[in-house]
């Protein structure tokens, strides 16, 4: 008999987890569905979600030495996440990471994420890197108004759009549709250093230029794309 007995409390065991699932994706499902939810847009996409084995060449224009590099897109992850400050009652969204490897950059993440509409914007997501050095900025949010400065704390500065060109020519390579970017941090110390960022449509960061003191001395690193394999991300 102990078989048979057996089997039934395995069989009620079994009927109490199904439950226990079913209840949790009901209470999610309906969840989700009390707050607004936000998608990356295809637009955004364009400039900044690569699958996996895409890469961009890179080469260093103010040295000879080390001067080029090419970063690769190792593994993307799809998350969706909530979010909720003192100024909203909170909202879902979806977010893509990108696994990077790079040598001399030093790029080790790149992460998309949607988020809240700002006045007209039509792209209101947010692009934020990280370095081997452990440090990270937002380096593309397109739907704030050009030469409006976004502070965003100490960790990442001062974040600013400086222009959007339909038409540039970068080394040679015409591009369309491209935003010009910029990040200051430490602004107005002696160790302020400063980023400015390309991107284009179809490409992603085309140009990246730093700035920085160094014994007293400002060094410049100017990295522009000299050839690339790009995949699409399609969901």
């Amino acid at each position: 008999m102990k078989p048979a007995l057996n089997f039934k409390k395995l069989l009620f065991l079994v009927l109490v987890m199904l439950g226990m699932v079913f209840q949790f994706a009901c209470t999610d499902s309906n969840l989700q569905s009390e707050y607004d939810f936000h998608e990356i847009s295809a637009d955004f996409k364009s400039y900044t979600a690569f699958d996996s084995s895409s890469f961009w060449v890179y080469e260093k224009t103010t040295s000879s030495v080390d001067n080029i590099d090419t970063v690769f897109v190792t593994k993307v992850t799809y998350d969706r996440r909530f979010h909720i400050d003192v100024t909203t009652t909170g909202y879902f969204y979806d977010a893509i990471e990108l696994s990077l490897k790079s040598s001399f950059i030093g790029l080790t993440k790149a992460e998309t994420s949607a988020g809240e509409p700002y006045q007209n914007s039509q792209m209101n997501e947010n692009y934020r890197v990280y370095f081997l050095d452990g440090t990270y900025y937002s380096i593309f949010t397109p739907k704030f108004p050009l030469d409006s400065v976004q502070l965003l704390g100490e960790a990442e500065g001062n974040y600013t759009n400086l222009g959007f060109y339909p038409e540039i020519s970068i080394s040679g390579t015409t591009y369309q549709e491209v935003y010009h970017t910029q990040v200051i941090k430490n602004e107005g110390l002696a160790e302020e250093f400063v980023m400015e960022f390309y991107f284009a449509r179809n490409f992603g960061l085309v140009k990246y230029i730093k700035k920085q003191p160094y014994n007293g001395v400002q060094i410049v690193d100017e990295w522009v794309l000299k050839d690339s394999r790009l995949i699409p991300i399609s969901k």
